[in-house]
């Protein structure tokens, strides 16, 4: 029999948890104790997280100087794990109960069973013209990211933009903290306006190895929109303020009236040749006017416009719009029209110089241009009847007026009948006016006649 009054010592207490990292446990990691004693002694009582440990298989017996006990951690209190290890040797000599760790170069383990969370996710594109909330075609979108607490070298966020992958960089700034993450628009995100680009945050872990929660929102309620499409105009109307919109003289105003299928930055509208002068003004939402008024110095000829345009996001139009929608145009002509036959006659069957009472005058008028309905005056003072008889092209019209008895009973030894024509082109010029025939088939005009013949009798000679 040895008689044994020594107390047995712990020479060795070492904690590790199986994570990547042995100085960190996460829920469901297994923290193993390990100790080494001064004598061999009987199985130890050991307790991790305030836990009853687990001796391993090996180490299950008396009579040993080192030991293992394991735990897997689970609804503990976070922080430091603490330990206890009672143990006496194999004559029952207690050792001081030890709770610190003796000769571990690796130190305690910390216990963390909390997400990783994102205290700051915003998005923005770098947009040319500084419209952060809107990309086009080739603009970058950057989702900025700041996490609640460091996270692991080798598991930074896995991020996809428009469920394209992003690139990924963790922020040098020593925290581990703060991430960006960019990707930029390319044909193949589609042809489609896009109101809100979707992204997606995964994958994240701390240093624990617990891993966040995918994010799909913003924390700041910023968002971007995709627009990879230039905007199209409609209804793109050519019109000129005078008589006829279709023809212009000098001071008429030319208008060119437009809309668009979303907003655009103002238009570059060139008319009659440049862009000089020109008044663009925007009645409403999305509807444009741009406006120049017509001067000496321009040419005659029809009015040339272009429009280049595009949206504030930078879609600009591949080519200028140079016509119109709906077929419209409009002609310069500052020249008065010259009358080039001014032809009276009347219906009456003996003489065409010469009418009476129900006889119909006719007076035909010919322009070296187009004209709008002339006016046409005759000694009855009242406008007569006038046609187009060129079939629309507007250069011959004809006159009519049936005699009346007024005109009949003022006709006193065959006065001649008076007249007025008065003639403008389509786009104003004039009025161009003449009293007197032009060219006419027989050079003369019309002379009333409300006489009726009688015969003068011979003179008899007297006798005497």
């Amino acid at each position: 029999v040895t008689f044994d009054e020594v107390i047995p010592t712990l020479t060795t207490v070492k904690i590790a948890s199986n994570n990547d990292d042995p100085t960190i446990a996460k829920e469901g990691d297994v923290i193993t104790l390990n100790i080494t004693s001064s004598e061999n002694i009987k199985r130890p009582t050991i307790t991790i997280a305030q836990n009853a440990a687990t001796l391993t298989d090996e180490t299950n017996s008396d009579g040993r100087r080192t030991y293992s006990a394991t735990y897997v951690m689970g609804a503990n209190t976070e922080g430091v794990i603490p330990f206890t290890v009672g143990f006496e040797d194999l004559a029952s000599n207690e050792g001081v109960a030890v709770s610190a760790l003796l000769n571990d170069d690796d130190g305690a383990v910390t216990y963390d069973k909390t997400i990783p969370s994102l205290d700051n996710v915003s998005i923005a594109s770098n947009n040319a013209n500084n419209l952060t909330e809107i990309a086009i075609l080739g603009d970058q979108v950057t989702l900025t990211i700041a996490t609640s607490e460091p996270i692991k070298v080798g598991s930074d966020p896995a991020v996809t933009i428009n469920q394209n992958d992003a690139l990924v960089t963790r922020v040098d700034d020593g925290t581990n903290q703060n991430f960006t993450a960019t990707y930029s628009m390319t044909s193949g995100d589609g042809a489609e306006d896009i109101e809100s680009i979707e992204f997606s945050i995964s994958g994240f872990r701390d240093a624990a190895g617990n891993e966040g929660a995918a994010i799909t929102t913003t924390t700041d309620g910023s968002n971007v929109s995709y627009d990879p499409n230039p905007p199209i105009l409609n209804n793109i109307v050519l019109a000129s303020s005078g008589d006829n919109i279709a023809w212009a003289k000098q001071d008429d105003v030319i208008s060119l009236t437009f809309n668009s299928n979303e907003a655009l930055l103002t238009p570059t509208v060139s008319l009659l040749g440049s862009v000089a002068d020109v008044t663009i003004t925007q009645p409403q939402a999305n509807s444009w006017v741009a406006q120049k008024t017509v001067t000496g110095f321009h040419a005659e000829t029809s009015v040339a416009f272009s429009i280049i345009y595009g949206d504030p996001a930078g879609n600009n139009a591949a080519s200028a719009i140079t016509s119109t929608t709906d077929g419209s145009a409009v002609t310069v002509d500052m020249t008065s029209p010259t009358l080039t036959k001014v032809n009276v006659y009347s219906n009456n069957q003996i003489n065409p110089a010469f009418a009476i009472r129900d006889n119909t005058v006719s007076i035909e008028i010919e322009a070296d241009e187009a004209l709008k309905t002339p006016t046409v005056t005759q000694s009855h003072l009242a406008e007569s009847a006038v046609s187009n008889t060129d079939n629309g092209a507007n250069l011959k019209w004809i006159a009519t007026h049936t005699v009346t008895d007024s005109e009949d009973d003022q006709a006193i030894n065959f006065p001649a009948m008076t007249f007025s024509v008065s003639i403008s082109d389509l786009a104003g010029n004039g009025p161009i006016t003449s009293t007197d025939v032009l060219n006419d088939d027989d050079g003369l005009g019309i002379t009333y006649d409300n006489s009726s013949p009688y015969i003068i009798p011979e003179e008899t000679p007297s006798i005497s």
